[in-house]
């Protein structure tokens, strides 16, 4: 009987954990991060906003002066 009940648990708990481990951690990620990071941008005002969007330019259009620069 404790088998069937192991196997009951196991049959719960593994689907259970895959689901929470590879398909809704990268959602909320997705959807969490960039939404806190406006929260933030919100409450901090123009001088976090103006470096928010600095750093979010710098790191989506870099130029290639900017990549000899940096240390592997």
């Amino acid at each position: 009987m404790k088998y069937i009940e192991r196997l009951a648990q196991l049959l719960i708990f593994l689907p259970t954990i895959f689901c929470f481990s590879y398909l809704l951690r990268p959602i909320l990620m997705a959807i969490l991060i960039p939404g806190g990071l406006v929260l933030l941008a919100l409450i901090g005002g123009k001088e976090v906003r103006t470096e928010m969007v600095h750093m979010i330019k710098e790191q989506l259009w870099f130029s290639p002066t900017n990549s000899r620069n940096r240390v592997s």
